[in-house]
């Protein structure tokens, strides 16, 4: 019995020690339990695997009186989520870089904003579970003769009756018309976050067009991550 009581004294400090540590980390989770929970928890996006052609159908465009004007070939990049389900999830074009003369300068008059969700219509996804992709709307290109009545040309551009612009599917229409891209290679900074997500990730596409309206949608405009 002595020996037992030995033992039990000599391990009380530890098991007080144990006790105590328990229930700080108890404590701890209660009160930082929302951050710890982003923090080991929180969803994983990411561009799937480029690179990205148009839709092969040409979605026909109409005026308000439901008459068809003009037809567009639409660019989609999809994103997807490895880990916890994503909420409130949006896409956003931070800034737009152009080649010229084989070096990439910012494009100047670029006001950042976030793309649409295909189907949706949206900047936000309520919600991506984990292991799915969806599709958001990078942009699109217009028959060249029909690029005024549609709406993407712009003076300033003096693009060819031949060429159209490459124009992004913002959350809305900048006055400076800084969503029509002429022909080019561009590259797209992007952020992709959700409302739990710990941190946005970035990513960096690749856009390259002439502006032509060819038989072959895959020749008209390509979109590759860097």
């Amino acid at each position: 019995m002595d020996w037992l009581l030995c033992t039990l004294d000599k391990w009380q400090p530890l098991a007080i020690a144990i006790s105590a540590l328990a229930a700080f980390t108890l404590a701890v989770v209660a009160v930082y339990q929302d951050r710890l929970r982003i923090l080991f928890f929180s969803p994983k996006l990411d561009l799937t695997q480029g690179p990205f052609y148009p839709d092969a159908l040409h979605v026909p465009l109409y005026d308000g009186e439901n008459n068809i004007v003009a037809e567009a070939c639409y660019l989609q990049i999809r994103i997807k989520n490895e880990r916890a389900t994503a909420e409130k999830v949006e896409v956003f074009i931070e800034k737009i870089e152009r080649e010229v003369n084989g070096v990439f300068r910012a494009v100047e008059g670029f006001y950042p904003l976030n793309l649409k969700w295909r189907h949706y219509n949206t900047v936000f996804l309520d919600r991506l579970s984990p292991k799915t992709s969806r599709d958001c709307s990078l942009g699109r290109i217009v028959d060249p003769q029909k690029k005024k009545i549609a709406g993407d040309d712009y003076p300033s551009l003096n693009l060819p009756p031949d060429r159209s612009p490459f124009r992004l599917e913002l959350a809305t229409i900048p006055s400076t018309r800084s969503d029509l891209l002429q022909p080019g290679k561009y590259r797209l900074f992007l952020q992709m976050v959700a409302s739990n997500s710990r941190r946005p990730k970035r990513r960096i596409i690749e856009l390259e067009f002439t502006g032509e309206w060819l038989p072959d949608v895959k020749d008209m405009v390509v979109a590759k991550p860097l």
